[in-house]
C-alpha cells in the first residue's frame, strides 16, 4: 500500500511542478506539445521492442529446459559412457545463446527505468 502512496506523491509532485512552469512561462506549451508527442512514439516503439525481446527469450530458453530435462533423464547412461563434460558444454552453449536475447532486455529495461530514478532522486 504504501508504494501506491508514494508513486501518486510522485505523481502530484511531478504534475504540480509542471503545472508552475505552464503557469510562470506559457510559451513552453509551444515545446511541451512536440516532446509529448515524440514520447508517446518512443513509448510506442519501446512495447513493441519490448514484447519481441520477451518473445525472443522464452524462444532461447526453450533449449535450455528441453536440455536439462534429457540431462536429467538420462544420467545414469550418461555417467555409464562418460558423456559428462560434453553435455555441459553443450548446456554453456545453449546459456551463451540465450543471453542474446536476455542482454537487450536488460538495457530495455534499465532505459526504461530512468523515469522512477528521477521521482527518486527527487525525493531525496
Amino acid at each position: 500500500m504504501l508504494q501506491v502512496v508514494e508513486v501518486v506523491d510522485c505523481f502530484a509532485s511531478a504534475l504540480g511542478d509542471l503545472a508552475l512552469v505552464l503557469f510562470v512561462t506559457p510559451a513552453i506549451l509551444v515545446l511541451a506539445l512536440p516532446l509529448a508527442f515524440g514520447y508517446l512514439r518512443v513509448q510506442n516503439l519501446y512495447i513493441a521492442t519490448n514484447r519481441e525481446l520477451k518473445r525472443l527469450d522464452s524462444i532461447a530458453l526453450s533449449p535450455i529446459f528441453s536440455k536439462f530435462s534429457e540431462t536429467l533423464s538420462g544420467l545414469i547412461t550418461l555417467r555409464a559412457f562418460k558423456r559428462q563434460d560434453q553435455f555441459a558444454e553443450q548446456n554453456k552453449g545453449l546459456i551463451d545463446q540465450s543471453n542474446r536475447a536476455w542482454w537487450p532486455m536488460q538495457v530495455a529495461h534499465l532505459e526504461s527505468s530512468f523515469p522512477h530514478f528521477i521521482c527518486i532522486l527527487r525525493k531525496k
